[in-house]
């Protein structure tokens, strides 16, 4: 099975790790991710600004180029670039007027058709391969994990772009579970790590990292997973903080999905995994 994939900045960069890992797991899986052409940065930056209509026209642009690709799918590994991409689809999609203005303003672009679907990769697995075919393929259970599921927020509001309930989400447990480790239900799984402020205010963002984390501890979890890169970098790199800011704190390393995902599979983890992680995952899953 082969289907476009969207990469966006962050994978191309700070998290080449995660892509690298996705990349191998897929093909584990018999799906074939390959890089669209072309491609933009997605947009998300934009989503802060006053101006509704010109933040769409880069996550727009590159389901254009999918169209171009005689393509209908298009996968994501980071819930950033998936949240811009399926809200500027479902409003292309849902609003005659937008679509028509979009179409009209980009008039060196072929006309947008609104016929791509945006997935994440974690629904897209569910939905094409299913957790029970995981679960066949699994070689080395992980059954002595006990994993924290973390969400955050881009991947589950609003309501109609989330991969999952945006309350009581199980996705990302049901994974797990598959992969042989046990799950743990911990309180602040959806709630946001701080996103972009790490810039400015990387205080804040590590204030939100210790709730998040120590709601995990207190559930049992020796790991926590992510499906998202930005929430895997505040989680991961706020930590270093914590550790000189609260007395006693112990670091809870942080692992992107298909990184967990690949172990069991294969009993190893791609080339440059961990290789940014400042909390090194490999001692709580005895590498």
């Amino acid at each position: 099975m082969k289907v476009l994939y969207y990469p966006g900045c962050t994978l191309k960069t700070n998290a080449k790790a995660m892509e690298e890992s996705a990349l191998e797991f897929a093909g584990e899986l018999g799906v074939e991710l390959i890089e669209m052409k072309r491609w933009n940065c997605c947009g998300t930056n934009f989503n802060l600004t006053t101006d509704n209509f010109m933040h769409q026209l880069g996550p727009i642009r590159n389901l254009i180029r999918v169209q171009e690709a005689g393509e209908k799918e298009l996968v994501t590994l980071c819930s950033v670039c998936y949240a811009t991409l399926k809200r500027a689809n479902q409003k292309f999609k849902s609003e005659p007027d937008f679509a028509h203005r979009v179409n009209f303003f980009m008039d060196e672009e072929p006309d947008y058709r609104g016929e791509v679907e945006v997935f994440h990769f974690l629904r897209f697995i569910k939905d094409r391969i299913g957790f029970g075919r995981i679960k066949e393929l699994v070689k080395y259970p992980l059954d002595w994990l006990r994993v924290g599921c973390y969400y955050g927020c881009q991947v589950l509001r609003p309501e109609d772009v989330g991969i999952d309930d945006k309350e009581h989400p199980r996705i990302l447990e049901d994974f797990v579970s598959a992969l042989g480790a046990t799950p743990v239900e911990f309180s602040e799984k959806i709630e946001c790590c701080g996103n972009f402020a790490t810039i400015a205010e990387p205080e804040f963002v590590a204030n939100r990292a210790y709730t998040i984390i120590e709601s995990a501890r207190k559930s049992g979890a020796n790991l926590i997973i992510t499906s998202c890169p930005l929430c895997h970098f505040n989680l991961d790199r706020s930590q270093v903080l914590l550790r000189e800011t609260f007395a006693g704190f112990v670091p809870i390393p942080i692992m992107y999905f298909t990184e967990i995902g690949l172990y069991a599979l294969k009993g190893k983890y791609a080339g440059s995994s961990f290789v940014n992680n400042l909390i090194d995952p490999k001692p709580a899953i005895k590498m």
